[in-house]
C-alpha cells in the first residue's frame, strides 16, 4: 500500500515538473498563451487567438537594462510590420519599462501582437534561464520552429530570416482545377474547381446569394462575385467545390477570370 502511495507521489511530482515553464524545443506545441506560464500583466489585451491565427508567432523576451534588447527592438518592429507575424513581447520590468520596449506601439500594431510585463514575465524568464534578447518562433501549425537565446548579429539575422521565410510560405488557400487540356468546338465537357482553405479559415455565409464571403476568425475576407458562376458550389467547412458542364466558351471565360 505504501509503495503505491509513494509511486503516486513520484508520478504527480514528475507531472508537475513537466508542467512548469521551460524553454521549449523545436517541434514542441506552443500557442500564443501557453497554459503552463504564470499570469502576466499586459499593456494591451491578452494575446488573441483570432489575431494570431494564420500568422507566425514570435515570443520575444527582453530586459530594459540590456543594450542588446534596445538593438533588437528595431528588428521586432520590422517583423511586426510583415503582416503575417504576431509578436508577443515579454518585458522583464515595470509597466514603464514595457512602454519603452513596446514593439506594438499602440495603434500602429493593432492585431499584430501585445506586450506583457511584471512578475509573471520575471518568473517565466527565470524558469527558462534566459535574460534576453531571446525568442521562441512558432509556426502556423502551433509547433515551435526555432528557439534563440543569443544576441549576436549573426544569430539575430538567422532568426529574422527564419521568421520571414515561414511568414512568406503562408498560404490561405490552395486552388485546384480539373478538366480536359484540349476541347473540340461544340464538344461538351466537365470542369471542376476546388478551393481548400488553410485550417484557420472556414467558409461562412450563403454561397448561393448575390455575394458570398469566406471569413477568417479574424477580419480577413475573400469575396466571390457573379451569381451565375456560383451555381453548383458546395461548401464543405474548409473546402469549396464547383463543378460545371458547358462548352469551350465557358472554359475560356473561367481562365480569364482566374
Amino acid at each position: 500500500m505504501w509503495s503505491r502511495i509513494v509511486l503516486g507521489l513520484l508520478l504527480t511530482s514528475a507531472t508537475l515538473a513537466q508542467a512548469e515553464p521551460h524553454l521549449p524545443v523545436v517541434g514542441e506545441v506552443l500557442g500564443e498563451t501557453p497554459i503552463t506560464w504564470p499570469k502576466m500583466d499586459w499593456l494591451y489585451d491578452q494575446p488573441s487567438h483570432d489575431d494570431a491565427a494564420g500568422k507566425v508567432i514570435v515570443h520575444w523576451f527582453c530586459a530594459p537594462k540590456l543594450p542588446a534588447c534596445a538593438d533588437d527592438l528595431a528588428r521586432m518592429l520590422e517583423l511586426r510590420d510583415h503582416g503575417k507575424v504576431y509578436v508577443v513581447a515579454h518585458i522583464n520590468g515595470s509597466k514603464a519599462d514595457a512602454k519603452r520596449f513596446d514593439p506594438i506601439r499602440e495603434s500602429e500594431g493593432v492585431g499584430r501582437g501585445t506586450v506583457g510585463y511584471g512578475k509573471g514575465v520575471a518568473a517565466v524568464m527565470k524558469a527558462m534561464s534566459v535574460v534576453g534578447p531571446a525568442s521562441i518562433v512558432v509556426d502556423v501549425d502551433g509547433k515551435v520552429a526555432m528557439v534563440t537565446t543569443g544576441s549576436s548579429a549573426a544569430e539575430l539575422d538567422t532568426r529574422d530570416a527564419k521568421v520571414t521565410a515561414l511568414a512568406n510560405a503562408i498560404r490561405e488557400y490552395v486552388l485546384s482545377a480539373e478538366g480536359p487540356q484540349i476541347v473540340k468546338p461544340g464538344e461538351r465537357f466537365a470542369l471542376a474547381m476546388t478551393i481548400k482553405l488553410s485550417p484557420w479559415l472556414r467558409f461562412a455565409g450563403d454561397v448561393h446569394g448575390r455575394e458570398g464571403q469566406l471569413r477568417a476568425a479574424r477580419r480577413a475576407a475573400v469575396r466571390l462575385r457573379d451569381a451565375d458562376r456560383r451555381r453548383g458550389l458546395w461548401p464543405g467547412g474548409h473546402a469549396l467545390e464547383a463543378r460545371r458542364g458547358r462548352g469551350p466558351h465557358l472554359a475560356h471565360a473561367l481562365t480569364q477570370e482566374l
